[in-house]
């Protein structure tokens, strides 16, 4: 969110872009995690933790 003026967006867009993408990880989770042949465990004890670059989402 620090960074939104850098791409032209006001705080509040760069809020929507964010929950946006949370929206499509959690409703996309299951799916992937299928694809990639993760079990059900794995999928679990991934999901909600930080796999991406601690700035991914910056």
């Amino acid at each position: 969110m620090n960074a939104a003026g850098e791409y032209n967006l006001s705080g509040r867009e760069a809020a929507e872009i964010f929950d946006r993408q949370i929206d499509v990880i959690a409703e996309s989770w299951r799916d992937v995690a299928d694809e990639v042949g993760l079990t059900r465990e794995q999928a679990d004890s991934l999901f909600g933790t930080t796999i991406l670059p601690p700035n991914a989402l910056t």
